[in-house]
């Protein structure tokens, strides 16, 4: 067991690296690094900014410049998120500035011919060809049908303004539905937060208060590695709160060395968590009856075909014991609700909605569910057990002067267990087992991840209205307007495989009646990051027009016509909101409010800022107007209408920089401008912030209730089934009754497409976060520090892991090169022989593998999970659009190919 140090110092390894080659590899290169833009800088200077090396961006930093170079990064002592620490990721943004094979300059490509081995003849161009370019081919397919243009966007998106908040700002004033989200294939995690707590992106974990915590497929903070507090949190909660922490996992994570593992086989987590449920309803019966009653859905009446029973006016009806009447829920008389009994109301048989969903469960025993998850009955029974005893129900805690509910347990999800071909289920399943303890939005409980105060909309009918991915009332137009087919997915997360697919075998086969005329592309690389890489190649090839941002010559380079240089990191002037680290709140960041500024590097080379280059498109497209009304309704950061005073002239091309001095003066005052945040880097808004406040969400309980059974679901189902059966395709590739089951109010099993029998494949790959290759953004798999400490230190690190049993039955052993093969594709590696994983898996760790080798041919000989997965239409969450990360394998050594 080791200790808070050296765990802290475990998750953020690679730290200690960065800071003793910063000096040492820079001062010797000072003068050939010096020379930019702007001339040389001062001697020494301190620039304040925030990272975001990886997908977060909690981070501040201090950067230190000496003659020009940049030889230090360090955390900002005064910010609240990571409070003067920074992880390897962070200090290797030296490396990101100083990388050599940056792209330095615009491009054209001078061969008509596309392959990841094909050279494209660039020559330079400026950055007026480049703009005027694209400008007119968007322009011309603006005015023809703005649909044919494609959108492609990852997570370094979120440095612009085309952040608005869920959606993209350019796709929706240019006027196309096609926005594909890259970075998104697994990252199906959001819809039964949107539908429960309308919440985004996920719930997670109370590391203050909690006393029993169950992980399952997630990471509480180490797998990340972040410094923005999560790990400091779990850290903190092991050594001051006798924490238990349950990690339900196929390998044995940092996190589960803390605690408890419990090994899984992979992709079979729903018999699981059909297991504790019908434990937790059926042995135990120790759930909390009150809360079911007064805070949820459990007791609507529901009429024999699943939908709530009605009054003359629309509202559900509850029975109420105290007298023996069906009463409206919003019924001042209403006192004790019935969760259990058959009523008759007008005449109709009804039960309440708690029943149906209770007998849903009752055949998924904790013995069927071992046959299936491979965890043993008792652990099962122990572990559904210890959720209730620990969450210590009908007990209170005040915070600040308030008397909440008290539940210090919780299971907790996330995105291993979420992208699966039933993740809808799995999403779902968690909410029932959290409800069942009464543990939302409480201290100790299941918590959104959204700080503060926030406005909760009540529907209808008395529920939290579902909103974004989980919404009711999307279009469903035929023919389809979406190349990823979001008519038929309209809770869809992203389904950008189904889209590359559509537009790789031609959209008429489709049903469609356009056709993409250009891509462009920010700040993603779909070919390398979404499965069936050659898939989505092809369908760059069959685009006559790609425009793409790009760093450095990568896969979505080699395939554009047009590359226009970006600024790096730190080279790039961005603003950003910053709530809070979304893995949990714990002891030094209940409540983490803030508005980030980074001030930009010198830049080294012919790079601009993708801000300006939005702003200038529209302007060239003649569109500025269009993009000023839309910054003037809602400001970057904040979202909100900027003040008379500082709102946009409809006709003028501004930068990025006044639109950030005037959004910051409209949120703060006329003295927190621009100039201000050059000064400080950032505004605290949660100072002082009471931490009662990290319950805010607590204060709508008795005003609102959770859906326990899932109606809206059931009514996105009655509104969507009808429409897809009319149409004359079978784009699903799954059958209508399965499609309706999938639609129901309460949650069911059935074997999904991994598990089906195949004797040639006998074991399950997965793949899983490791902090120093949890992503390749932020040129994360090119860092030389970081791949240094990898190469040395860090055996998992681009790798094949496989257990020691499942190794010696095939005569394997540590080191030999062996071949990962799935019906979809193969990839090659090291073998690296654990105890840390499950008997009948295969691990594939972090973010590996590249399909060009101009960013070096190491980097293409490396491990590539996405080469293995299908992610296409019934292999992926009908409901979700999630990718199935479980793939049936098998492996062997190289040499025997």
């Amino acid at each position: 067991m080791i200790d808070r140090r050296g765990f802290l110092k475990a998750v953020g390894a690679t730290a200690a690296l960065g800071a003793v080659s910063g000096a040492t590899c820079l001062h010797g290169a000072s003068s050939a690094f010096a020379e930019n833009d702007e001339g040389a800088a001062a001697s020494r200077q301190e620039i304040k900014g925030y990272c975001r090396m990886c997908m977060r961006d909690g981070c501040n930093y201090i950067a230190t410049m000496e003659n020009g170079v940049v030889t230090s990064i360090e955390g900002n002592p005064d910010a609240e998120g990571n409070r003067g620490t920074m992880c390897g990721r962070g200090k290797g943004a030296i490396m990101h500035y100083y990388n050599p094979y940056r792209i330095k300059t615009p491009m054209k490509r001078t061969n008509p011919e596309k392959g990841f081995d094909v050279d494209p003849g660039w020559v330079e161009i400026t950055w007026d060809e480049a703009l005027s370019t694209a400008a007119e081919k968007f322009k011309e397919i603006h005015d023809k049908d703005p649909r044919e243009l494609v959108f492609i966007r990852g997570f370094a998106i979120y440095d612009t303004i085309n952040a608005d908040n869920i959606g993209g700002r350019f796709s929706k004033v240019f006027g196309t539905p096609n926005e594909i989200e890259s970075n998104g294939s697994l990252c199906a995690v959001h819809y039964a937060t949107c539908m429960v707590t309308s919440d985004m992106p996920v719930t997670i974990s109370d590391q203050k208060y909690a006393k029993y915590v169950v992980s399952i497929g997630r990471s509480a903070g180490a797998n990340l590695g972040s410094a923005n507090g999560s790990c400091r949190n779990i850290a903190d909660a092991v050594e001051q709160n006798a924490f238990r922490h349950i990690v339900v996992d196929p390998r044995c994570s940092m996190e589960a060395s803390q605690g408890e593992w419990v090994p899984i086989l992979p992709g079979q987590d729903l018999p699981f968590l059909f297991g504790l449920i019908n434990v937790m309803l059926f042995e135990n019966g120790g759930y909390d009856v009150a809360f079911l009653k007064q805070q949820t859905n459990a007791p609507y009446l529901l009429m024999e075909d699943g939908f709530y029973l009605r009054n003359g006016e629309g509202k559900p009806m509850i029975w109420d014991v105290s007298d023996n009447t069906a009463k409206t829920f919003d019924d001042a008389g209403l006192i004790d609700p019935a969760i259990e009994g058959e009523f008759t109301v007008e005449g109709k048989t009804v039960r309440p909605s708690f029943e149906w969903v209770r007998d849903s469960m009752k055949e998924y025993t904790p013995e069927w569910a071992e046959e299936l998850c491979s965890i043993p009955a008792d652990k099962i029974r122990e572990i559904a057990n210890d959720l209730i005893s620990y969450a210590s129900i009908g007990s209170t805690i005040s915070i600040d002067g308030h008397e909440f509910a008290y539940r210090p347990a919780a299971l907790i999800p996330n995105r291993g267990v979420l992208n699966h071909e039933n993740g809808s289920q799995i999403d779902l399943a968690v909410k029932i087992v959290n409800e069942l303890l009464g543990n939302m939005d409480v201290p100790g409980g299941s918590v959104g991840a959204s700080r503060g105060k926030r406005s909760i909309t009540v529907s209808a009918d008395g529920v939290v209205e579902p909103f974004f991915e989980a919404a009711l009332g999307k279009p469903f137009v035929y023919p389809p307007d979406h190349f990823d087919m979001k008519e038929f997915y309209p809770h869809r997360h992203s389904t950008a495989t189904t889209a590359f697919k559509v537009i790789s075998e031609g959209t008429d086969k489709y049903g469609m009646e356009i056709t993409p005329k250009a891509f462009f592309c920010c700040g993603g690389n779909p070919i390398n990051d979404v499965s069936m890489p050659d898939t989505v190649a092809a369908a760059f090839k069959a685009v006559p027009f790609v425009f793409s941002f790009a760093y450095h010559m990568d896969e979505v380079a080699m395939f554009s016509d047009i590359i226009i240089p970006e600024d790096c990191m730190l080279e790039m002037e961005s603003m950003h909101a910053y709530k809070g680290n979304i893995e949990n709140i714990g002891f030094d960041n209940m409540i983490v409010n803030m508005h980030q500024y980074r001030n930009p590097m010198p830049r080294l080379y012919n790079t601009r800022n993708a801000n300006d280059v939005f702003l200038e498109l529209f302007d060239r497209m003649g569109m500025t107007s269009k993009i000023n009304d839309d910054l003037n309704k809602k400001a970057p950061i904040t979202g909100q209408p900027l003040a008379d005073e500082y709102a946009l002239d409809r006709n003028t091309l501004y930068t990025i920089g006044d639109i950030y001095d005037r959004t910051m003066k409209t949120a703060h005052g006329q003295s927190m401008g621009l100039d201000y945040f050059k000064e400080h880097g950032f505004i605290d808004l949660s100072e002082n912030t009471p931490e009662c406040e990290a319950y805010a969400d607590y204060f709508w309980h008795g005003k609102v209730r959770y859906q326990f059974y899932f109606h809206t679901q059931k009514e996105s189902g009655a509104s969507l089934l009808p429409k897809i059966k009319a149409v004359p395709h079978d784009f699903m590739n799954i059958s209508m009754e399965d499609l309706e089951r999938y639609y129901q109010g309460t949650l069911f099993w059935c074997e999904t497409n991994v598990f089906k029998s195949n004797d040639e494949y006998d074991l399950f790959a997965f793949n899983y976060k490791i902090p120093q290759g949890i992503l390749r953004i932020g040129f994360l798999d090119q860092n030389p520090w970081v791949g240094d400490w990898n190469e040395r230190f860090n055996p998992f690190y681009n790798s094949i892991t496989m257990h020691t049993s499942a190794a010696e039955k095939r005569g394997l052993k540590e080191g030999d090169i062996v071949v990962v093969e799935s019906a979809y594709g193969e990839t090659k590696g090291k073998l690296h022989v654990t105890e840390l994983l499950h008997p009948q898996a295969i691990g594939i760790p972090g973010a590996t593998g590249r399909k060009v080798k101009t960013l070096g041919a190491h980097l293409a000989e490396r491990v590539h999970w996405n080469c293995l997965t299908e992610g296409l239409p019934g292999s992926m969450s009908p409901v979700t659009g999630a990718v199935e990360n479980t793939v049936r394998v098998k492996v062997y050594k190289a040499e025997e190919r």
